[in-house]
């Protein structure tokens, strides 16, 4: 598998990147759906793709909750679309609030990176540090990381 997980454009040039599923994260609907026509008009700053075990319906406004580094962070967003995934739902949150869409990357930024420290501590056989595996990381994956976020925030300025 992909250090960085994988990120998906759909074809209105939306990114969303896969949150790691070694960290729990939670999603909690805040506001029914709009009608199909508000939300997909809505521009989007990217987003992330989540894996749970229940359903909240595309065009909802959701809280989502990621415990990292010992803190719990929170950023809202729109249900996009979600899908079975066996007994599970895999959700693509849409980010439209620059605000939410740079907390929401820098805490997604950080998960790539934990994820990446415990994979590699279990490759090698020992514990691997924040700082080290933060370094690690930054060198082999952040410049993509960074153009996955980056790619809809430039079709906006269009």
């Amino acid at each position: 598998m992909d250090s960085l997980g994988s990120t998906v454009h759909t074809r209105s040039g939306n990114a969303y990147s896969r949150h790691p599923t070694c960290l729990p994260a939670h999603v909690r609907e805040i506001r029914k759906p709009f009608a199909p026509d508000h939300y997909n008009a809505e521009r989007t700053l990217g987003g992330i793709r989540i894996n749970l075990a229940s359903y909240i319906p595309a065009g909802a406004i959701v809280e989502v909750s990621i415990e990292v580094c010992g803190r719990t962070e929170r950023f809202r967003g729109t249900v996009h679309c979600i899908r079975s995934a066996g007994r599970r739902f895999e959700m693509a949150i849409r980010l439209t609030d620059p605000e939410q869409a740079f907390h929401a990357r820098m805490v997604e930024q950080a998960c790539q990176i934990e994820a990446y420290r415990r994979r590699a501590s279990r490759r090698e056989g020992r514990t691997l540090g924040i700082e080290q595996a933060a370094s690690r990381w930054i060198a082999a994956h952040a410049r993509r990381f960074a153009r996955a976020w980056e790619r809809p925030a430039r079709l906006l300025a269009r």
